[in-house]
């Protein structure tokens, strides 16, 4: 066994590693330089024996950014958001940076240069990162992932309000269909199914049984849905008359869309479409058929506001037909 040497009114210790490379340390005094000698020594030991695991595959954060984007991102939906987030956000703050180095202090450090971005949105990239680095875990090349907390985010702001009765639904609705009959179908596909954008986008007729009164959601516009699976919607009374009226206008295929692409392109650059795009608030006035984002809360009278979140009311359950 070695012993500690001086080094510049401190103590150098020196080993080699379960690899056999020369490894190094300073310590400023010489019981801590043998204790930390002694530590080392064992350890390898240890490892050349199968007693003890060794240490993670020395990685760094570009590394492991490669590994995501070609392995998992690729086998997800949201891909492009991720392979967007590690180029935008990621790798300037983290890429050079070994994996075992990365910890709590870099993560805060992270969030502060954020900080004039929507707490969502921060939330949004910790969370890529902290998948990141359990799948770093998963291939063992770090040890463990440190705590990095995520900024708290409120669900919905204090001015917002969802359509709470009837009255309210059939106002929005009422704006909508000045917009058209395929707009005021869409929307009420989407109320009262609780379908998403994509999903709406991709339905077609031979998705729709009438005699069943069932609706099979199994697609999105742009591939499968968002959980990978399919679902069985029924067509509640509400939403049987209007699907009825518009398939008498659409007689053609059993795979023709209920909509055309045109007219979602069209409906999501519409104030009416903020919701199903993105979930942001939105205004719909009864007396006309304009509808745009709006922070203010609900103002009483005729023509008064709606706002919500999303398309939040969801009177359908999910159902499996026997």
């Amino acid at each position: 066994m070695g012993r500690p040497i001086r080094h510049r009114q401190k103590w150098r210790i020196r080993w080699l590693d379960e690899h056999g490379a020369r490894q190094s340390e300073v310590h400023d005094d010489y019981k801590a330089a043998a204790s930390a000698l002694r530590q080392h020594e064992v350890l390898v030991d240890e490892i050349r024996r199968g007693v003890r695991p060794g240490p993670p595959v020395e990685k760094t954060f570009d590394q492991l950014a490669d590994y995501w984007i070609e392995n998992r991102a690729s086998q997800k939906r949201s891909g492009k958001d991720d392979e967007s987030i590690i180029r935008r956000h990621l790798r300037p703050s983290f890429g050079p940076l070994k994996l075992r180095e990365l910890n709590v202090a870099h993560a805060d450090r992270f969030v502060t240069d954020r900080s004039h971005l929507d707490k969502k949105t921060v939330s949004n990239l910790l969370t890529l990162l902290l998948a990141m680095l359990n799948c770093a875990l998963d291939l063992e090349w770090l040890e463990k992932v440190p705590r990095i907390k995520k900024p708290r985010v409120r669900i919905f702001e204090r001015d917002f309000c969802y359509l709470r009765t009837d009255s309210e639904i059939r106002r929005f609705l009422a704006a909508a269909e000045e917009e058209g009959q395929m707009v005021h179908a869409l929307y009420a596909t989407a109320m009262l199914t609780g379908a998403r954008e994509g999903e709406l986008a991709a339905l077609t007729w031979g998705d729709v049984d009438f005699e069943r009164r069932l609706i099979t959601i199994q697609r999105s516009f742009e591939g499968p849905t968002k959980a990978n699976d399919v679902r069985y919607v029924p067509v509640l009374d509400e939403l049987l008359p209007i699907l009825r009226a518009w398939r008498l206008r659409n007689p053609n295929t059993r795979t023709e869309r209920l909509s055309c692409a045109s007219t979602i392109s069209s409906v999501a650059s519409s104030g009416l479409a903020s919701a199903l795009r993105c979930g942001a608030p939105i205004t719909v006035r009864s007396s006309s058929s304009q509808a745009s984002c709006d922070k203010s809360g609900p103002r009483s009278g005729a023509g008064a506001p709606i706002k919500m979140m999303g398309l939040g009311v969801r009177r359908s359950a999910t159902h499996v037909p026997a």
